[in-house]
């Protein structure tokens, strides 16, 4: 399986940011980024993806009880990447709001040079 390393690219990224400020302390933040984000995400969505298959196994079976199991673990693991979204979210504003203090205006767009799909 191919690993993902935009978490591992972000994670440099914020610590710099926190080396730069004097104001907050990487201990401070929701998410504990001396943990290798990609991995984490990667063994995450394998046990969700684990999880659907044994949802469809034991519905084609007609086995409740391990149908209601698959739920419960899909519930747990989507739980799981949801509170990291979220934490991550939350990392992400603090940064940006003790950073840099100019407004965004309304109608900025990313200068071209950086190639940054527009959405």
């Amino acid at each position: 399986m191919i690993k993902n390393t935009a978490f591992g690219e972000m994670v440099k990224d914020y610590k710099a940011i926190v080396d730069e400020l004097a104001s907050i302390n990487i201990e401070e933040l929701y998410l504990d980024y001396k943990v290798d984000f990609d991995e984490q995400f990667q063994n995450d969505m394998i046990r969700l993806k684990n999880a659907i298959i044994l949802l469809r196994k034991a519905r084609v079976a007609k086995d409740d009880l391990a149908a209601r199991a698959a739920l419960t673990c899909i519930n747990i693991f989507t739980m799981r990447l949801a509170d990291f979204f979220d934490y991550l979210k939350e990392d992400t504003l603090r940064l940006s709001n003790a950073l840099y203090t100019c407004d965004m205006p309304d109608n900025y767009q990313v200068p071209e040079h950086y190639n940054f799909p527009r959405y």
